[in-house]
């Protein structure tokens, strides 16, 4: 706890307390006061008459969590069933589905009325639209085509294959992630999924496999279809597990074309891994620059030029979990990057070159950001606490969705836009279509 004086550090039996001077610095225990070089002038005599001090300056300490007004929730609620949502996504054209943990899948229309529905035999882990169809992938490793109402076009269930190294893996074959893009150039999309095997496979439309490839190291994580040297590219990273926060980028036919990293992100005894990306030009050059949040242990957000080279990079004091990008306007207003982090901030940045506009303190990690409607942004919370910040970043009131959340619309190119989509532990999904 910051002091008038320094820090107090409250400990399992006492506090103590660290003054920091020009010439050196004292802590202070109960049993004395130790000092290195010279202590400051400023310092309190004893133990007791510091613990005097940090009791009268308590009461002007900024709290936990800030406070803010309660407002009613602006956003559409639709009801999936009594158990917890683990999966949601939305369509191009506005239609959303989510899954819940009982094995159910409830597609909805862009108004919220119910379109169709189906059941699975175990948790549903991804889902992802292609076309008027839906994807779905399970934990146990089955990948599904439904119609639009919700009818079963076919399935294919991925094996188990253990390659070396598997303690990169989940021991199993989980379908964890599922985009979509036309890799082939004949018009259709064909069908990627990140698999919990640390391979990204590649299907064409009727579930034939194309290709499939390994992961160094780790399960494929925050997919972004996109182009990167004038070529298709698959972008991620990895995570759960994870030992590396670099950027990942795979071709057309599974190939390895690069990796996008600091020195630092590429470590065996610092572990890293990957949270969130986009791909957005930030600069004005009409090549979309590489934004990556990883959890690491200093400077979290990291954007890259297509050379590889870092354009910049900024701390967040945590894990970097989730990013909003505004693009640069019409009338010459430079692009914006928003991030929010472990350790319960939302900045947002200058997308040209990495300028700190603002930060907020929220008091809780944020999982999800978004645009509303206002201009302003909503940061969205795992306790189910929604802020909602003004363009400048100010705190402006939160929404309570009265229950934790369970799933939020998955990292990468599924959050492309920036709008709210989450579902909640007792069935209900917030949506802002």
């Amino acid at each position: 706890t910051r002091t008038g004086d320094g820090w107090r550090v409250d400990g399992p039996e006492a506090a103590e307390f660290v003054l920091v001077g020009d010439e050196g610095m004292a802590v202070l225990t109960g049993s004395g006061v130790a000092a290195i070089g010279k202590a400051p002038d400023s310092a309190p005599a004893s133990h007791a008459a510091a613990l005097a001090a940090a009791a009268r300056d308590i009461e002007n300490l900024l709290p936990l969590r800030p406070d803010c007004p309660v407002v009613a929730s602006p956003w559409r609620e639709l009801t999936v069933g009594d158990s917890p949502v683990v999966a949601v996504a939305r369509g191009a054209d506005g239609r959303v589905a989510a899954a819940d943990a009982a094995g159910n899948v409830v597609l909805f229309d862009a108004t919220g009325a119910q379109l169709g529905s189906a059941r699975f035999e175990s948790e549903v882990l991804a889902l992802h639209f292609v076309g008027e169809d839906l994807m779905v992938g399970e934990d146990r490793g089955a990948f599904t085509r439904l119609a639009a109402d919700g009818s079963q076009r076919w399935q294919i269930v991925i094996p188990y294959v253990p390659m070396p190294w598997d303690y990169w893996t989940e021991y199993r074959s989980r379908v964890r992630e599922i985009t979509s893009a036309d890799i082939t150039g004949d018009g259709e999309p064909e069908i990627l999924v990140a698999n919990s095997d640390r391979r990204v496979y590649a299907f064409a439309g009727d579930g034939e496999e194309l290709w499939k490839t390994p992961v160094e190291w780790g399960v494929f994580t925050a997919m972004t279809a996109g182009r990167f040297r004038d070529a298709f590219a698959l972008f991620g990273g990895t995570s759960r597990p994870s030992i590396h926060g670099r950027c990942i980028v795979f071709g057309a036919e599974g190939q390895h074309v690069a990796y996008l990293s600091r020195p630092d992100l590429v470590s065996w005894s610092i572990p890293s891994q990957f949270k969130d990306m986009r791909l957005t030009d930030l600069d004005g050059d009409g090549v979309p620059e590489v934004i990556n949040a990883v959890d690491t242990n200093c400077r979290q957000l990291v954007v890259y030029r297509e050379d590889g080279s870092v354009l910049w990079d900024a701390d967040l004091a945590g894990a970097a979990q989730a990013l909003a990008v505004a693009p640069a306007g019409a009338e010459g207003e430079g692009a914006v990057v928003y991030c929010g982090s472990a350790s319960g901030y939302v900045a947002a940045f200058e997308g040209a070159g990495g300028e700190r506009r603002w930060s907020c303190y929220l008091g809780e990690p944020t999982a999800l950001l978004a645009f509303t409607d206002d201009g302003g942004l909503a940061a969205a919370t795992p306790s189910g606490t929604i802020f909602l910040l003004s363009a400048d970043g100010r705190l402006q009131g939160r929404v309570e969705l009265g229950g934790n959340a369970s799933a939020f619309v998955r990292p990468g190119d599924q959050r492309a836009g920036d709008r709210l989509l989450l579902g909640t532990e007792d069935g209900r999904v917030v949506t802002d279509s």
